[in-house]
């Protein structure tokens, strides 16, 4: 067996975040890698120490289990959500969100646009994995007709609350 490697989501509700932390405690639970899962502020505090690789979900998190177990060993993957670099930017919040992306040995992030939303001295350590689809090709429509007579019609897929930016795209 591997040195094990745990995997800490916010919580345990079904959302993007927490989806993410099942897909990736699934992918590697079928290997021999050891993974645990922790969920919530309660069973990340109660969580062993991680003294391989380990995984948070969210900077918020990351803090957590870096304040919990100020001893950790074993080099960290953080999940990079948009809407984390862009919010909170209160004193405290803003304190730990650069403690976490300071202390991560590895940032993950979706989008190129994360690389931009980051501090310099972060950069170097992002690695894009995704963005999962192709984006369409919009730059041979001039905002005439679609293509096939119809009007256009947008799809926007998320859950519908303000920070996804539904009113936006809309």
């Amino acid at each position: 067996m591997t040195a094990p490697v745990a995997v800490y989501s916010p919580s345990g509700a079904v959302g993007g975040v927490e989806q993410v932390a099942r897909n990736a405690y699934g992918a590697l639970a079928s290997t021999d890698s050891g993974a645990r899962l922790h969920l919530g502020a309660r069973g990340i505090v109660a969580s062993r120490r991680p003294t391989a690789t380990w995984m948070a979900l969210t900077w918020k998190t990351q803090s957590l289990v870096t304040a919990s177990h100020p001893w950790l060993r074993g080099p960290c993957l953080l999940w990079l959500h948009g809407a984390e670099l862009t919010r909170d930017d209160g004193l405290p919040h803003r304190h730990l969100r650069e403690r976490a992306l300071r202390t991560s040995d590895v940032l993950l992030a979706v989008s190129p646009i994360a690389e931009r939303l980051l501090p310099r001295h972060a950069r170097a350590r992002m690695q894009l994995v995704g963005p999962p689809i192709e984006p369409a090709d919009v730059s041979t429509w001039d905002g005439r007709e679609h293509p096939n007579g119809d009007e256009l019609r947008l799809l926007s897929v998320g859950r519908a609350v303000p920070r996804k930016g539904h009113d936006t795209a809309i």
